[in-house]
């Protein structure tokens, strides 16, 4: 498939000259809407089972879930192709649905996550034979040196402070051969969040823009920086879906955080229970599936890649 010309007219206001961002919207499906599906339904299902997990409470059948779900399989069907007949680490692979997208083309993939429950299901629900879950640290692997050919650390740099992110990274390029590739992906807070505010995502420690983004990567080397956006209607949905603006920024959500820490919940106040309450509003999956026939892109992130030009001894 030919990839759209980068529009490289368009800067982020704190980028400095040599870092641009691209905008394409390009749909970089999954091998089938049908394979989506299931993995869609798979991921439903596990939150299902965990409804206790602190984030369960955010997933939910939605057009605005499936096409957050639909964004983070197209980051791995954006790389696959250079991923094919490689030998790759998946960092943070959680459930696996990329782990196993890469396994289609790529010689094996190593897919490690943290998450006992989480790698667990992953083998459950995994059946091909060039793919090994790894119930680990993404700050401290203990692969040997130039073990792979590409390192994968997709939605995850948001979850560590600054010394996580620097022994993440150092871990990834130490275990990396000689013009292996390092490829990351991390929300833009410049599409999500207000200016000054903190990541509504509780499991979130930081969110980055593209020159944030430069500047933490800087000390580890090189890296090339694309901004990856949609077609408008996603794009709603998304911001719909994050609900960006200064009220839910500097007076809703930190009241909502404040009441939380006394033990009650903002839905209480309007029903006048006192205790713990939770609502959403969730689609039936057969509805849902019909949205994918007319998906056509992901919602918007940033992509860093690194191509490891050196040895990693070196």
């Amino acid at each position: 498939m030919s990839r759209q010309p980068a529009n490289r007219s368009k800067r982020l206001p704190d980028q400095v000259d040599e870092i641009l961002i691209e905008s394409t919207e390009e749909f970089i499906p999954c091998p089938d809407n049908a394979y989506l599906a299931r993995e869609y339904e798979d991921h439903l299902c596990y939150w299902q089972g965990h409804a206790d997990h602190a984030a369960a409470a955010s997933y939910g059948a939605s057009l605005a879930d499936l096409l957050l779900f639909a964004r983070h399989m197209a980051a791995y069907r954006m790389i696959s192709d250079r991923t094919a007949g490689k030998e790759v680490l998946d960092l943070g692979c959680f459930l696996g649905y990329g782990s196993r997208l890469l396994s289609m083309t790529a010689k094996t993939v190593t897919a490690v996550d943290m998450d006992e429950s989480a790698v667990a299901y992953a083998r459950g629900s995994t059946s091909a034979s060039n793919v090994n879950f790894v119930n680990g640290d993404a700050t401290s692997l203990g692969f040997r040196s130039g073990a792979f050919d590409a390192v994968i650390a997709f939605q995850l740099l948001e979850h560590m402070s600054g010394s996580g992110i620097d022994d993440l990274l150092d871990g990834a390029l130490e275990v990396l051969r000689p013009g292996g590739e390092l490829f990351l992906v991390t929300p833009n807070r410049t599409s999500r969040l207000m200016p000054g505010q903190k990541p509504f995502n509780p499991e979130h420690v930081r969110e980055f823009n593209a020159g944030e983004l430069r500047r933490t990567l800087a000390p580890h080397g090189s890296f090339r920086i694309r901004g990856v956006t949609a077609p408008a209607w996603i794009v709603e949905v998304e911001t719909a879906r994050v609900q960006r603006s200064a009220f839910n920024a500097y007076l809703k959500i930190p009241a909502a955080r404040a009441l939380k820490k006394l033990g009650i919940s903002p839905m209480a106040l309007k029903t006048g229970k006192m205790s713990p309450v939770l609502l959403s509003t969730r689609g039936s999956i057969s509805r849902n599936r019909k949205i994918l026939s007319w998906i056509r892109s992901s919602s918007p992130m940033i992509l860093a890649t690194r191509q490891w030009t050196c040895s990693p001894s070196a």
